[in-house]
C-alpha cells in the first residue's frame, strides 16, 4: 500500500525489489488520494481479498498509513461476519492487527497508574458490563422462555463474569489486560526499547507455549493478552 507520488519517483521499489529478489509474491495498491476517501479503502479491501494476502506493507506517509488502517479495520470487522470464504483469510491475520492497530494508538504512557487505570475501566471495562450485561439478560430472557433449570443460568453466568473464550464482547476484556501488561513493561523498561521489545517478544512466546502445551484458556482470555504482546508492541 503506497500512494502514487512514492511509486512514480521509485521509492516503493526499495521495498518491492527486496521482494522481487526474495521471490515473494506481492500486489502493489497505490489509489491513494492525499486526503484519503472512504473509496480509496473499499476499493483496498477489494484488492486484498482479490490478492488472497496475507498482511498489508504500508510504505508512505499519513495517506498511505491511513489507507491501510482502514483498510485493515474493515478486513478485521468482515473477519467476524463468518461469510463464507471472507472469514478463511481474514481470521488468521486479524486478530495480530486488532493489536497492532490498538498498540498504534495506545497513549497511556503519559499516565500515572492510578490515573491511566481509571480511564480504562471508563473505557474498557465498565463498556465490556453494561454491554455483556444486556446480552447476559437477553439470553436470561431466552431461557426463562424455554424453560431451562437453574444451573443453566449459573453457567451463563460464569460465561459472563470469567468469559473464557469468548463472550461476545470477550474483546474488551481482554485489550484492558493487553494494555495493563503493556503499560508495566513500559514502566520497567520503557527506556530501554531493546529490553522492552524482548520482554514483550518473551511474554507473547510464553503463550504460544502456553498453547502448545494445552494448558487452556484463562479468565477474561488473558492467555490471547499475552500473545497479543508483541504485535501490541509494535
Amino acid at each position: 500500500c503506497s500512494d502514487p507520488d512514492l511509486v512514480k519517483f521509485g521509492v516503493t521499489s526499495k521495498v518491492t525489489d527486496l521482494l522481487d529478489k526474495a521471490g515473494m509474491a506481492y500486489e502493489l495498491y497505490s489509489n491513494i488520494k492525499p486526503n484519503p476517501t472512504i473509496e480509496n479503502v473499499q476499493t483496498g479491501v477489494e484488492a486484498f481479498k482479490a490478492s488472497a494476502a496475507d498482511c498489508i506493507v504500508t510504505i508512505g506517509g499519513g495517506s498511505a498509513m491511513d489507507t491501510a488502517k482502514g483498510i485493515g479495520l474493515l478486513c478485521v470487522i468482515l473477519g467476524h461476519l463468518s461469510i463464507p470464504l471472507v472469514d478463511t483469510w481474514v481470521y488468521f491475520f486479524h486478530m495480530p492487527l486488532f493489536f497492532f492497530l490498538s498498540g498504534f494508538v495506545f497513549s497511556g504512557r503519559k499516565y500515572d497508574f492510578p490515573t491511566f487505570l481509571k480511564k480504562k475501566v471508563k473505557s474498557l471495562v465498565v463498556p465490556y458490563f453494561v454491554l455483556g450485561g444486556g446480552i447476559f439478560l437477553f439470553w436470561c430472557a431466552l431461557y426463562a422462555l424455554e424453560g431451562r433449570p437453574v444451573g443453566d443460568y449459573l453457567e451463563l453466568g460464569k460465561d459472563f463474569l470469567v468469559q473464557e473464550h469468548f463472550w461476545t464482547v470477550w474483546f474488551l476484556a481482554c485489550l484492558f489486560l493487553t494494555e495493563l501488561i503493556y503499560y508495566g513493561i513500559h514502566r520497567l523498561f520503557g527506556s530501554k526499547p531493546l529490553r522492552s521489545t524482548a520482554v514483550s517478544t518473551a511474554v507473547c512466546a510464553f503463550g504460544i507455549a502456553r498453547y502448545r502445551l494445552g494448558w487452556g484458556s484463562l479468565p477474561w482470555n488473558l492467555d490471547v493478552a499475552l500473545v497479543a504482546q508483541f504485535f501490541f508492541h509494535l
